[in-house]
């Protein structure tokens, strides 16, 4: 409850703040995000794939831009019980639609805010353990997904840049490479 909070008022006054035009984003720009997740939301295993998204936004004007957010990840963990062991594997994707609002909060960094809505799937399964000849405990689960994400970008060149965003996402912190064109 306490990091809702603090991102709640993290967002308000970044909004607050955005009084004056953003140089760093533009109508008819088109960007594209590639990223890492740092914190995965319950999946914790041994092995597995790292949560990593990829978005896209396009600037229908030079503070509001739409575009779409995919991202996956994976683990595996053994898991013992009654003296046998079983092997669990985790997946999560999402897609998602979203529509974020940029302003200058710090000179040539590309704030930002936004929400985005989607479907989200996560699913378990036990790899090849045997159970005693029971069949074998599986689930998949999805539906809509909603949420706020805040972030930013700094472009090293023209073209090439970094960005970093919390809120919800295949993370709560993606960091990554930021391409526009």
């Amino acid at each position: 409850m306490k990091k809702a909070g603090f991102l709640g008022a993290t967002l308000a006054t970044m909004l607050l703040l955005s009084l004056h035009s953003n140089a760093q984003f533009e109508e008819g720009q088109s960007d594209i995000n590639a990223g890492i997740g740092f914190v995965a939301f319950g999946l914790e295993g041994e092995t597995g794939v790292p949560p990593v998204s990829l978005s896209y936004e396009y600037g229908i004007t030079d503070n509001i831009g739409v575009g779409a957010f995919v991202g996956y990840t994976s683990s595996t963990t053994d898991f013992g019980f009654f003296g046998n062991s079983a092997e669990i594997n985790f997946t999560y994707m999402m897609f998602a639609a979203r529509g974020s609002y940029h302003f200058e909060l710090i000179d040539d960094f590309d704030t930002y805010a936004g929400v985005m809505i989607g479907y989200n799937n996560a699913s378990v399964d036990y790899g090849d353990t045997d159970f005693g000849g029971l069949e074998q405990p599986s689930f998949d689960v999805g539906g809509v997904l909603y949420g706020f994400y805040a972030g930013g970008r700094y472009h090293f060149t023209d073209n090439i840049g970094a960005f970093l965003e919390i809120g919800y996402g295949i993370s709560a912190v993606n960091l990554g490479l930021a391409f526009k064109f």
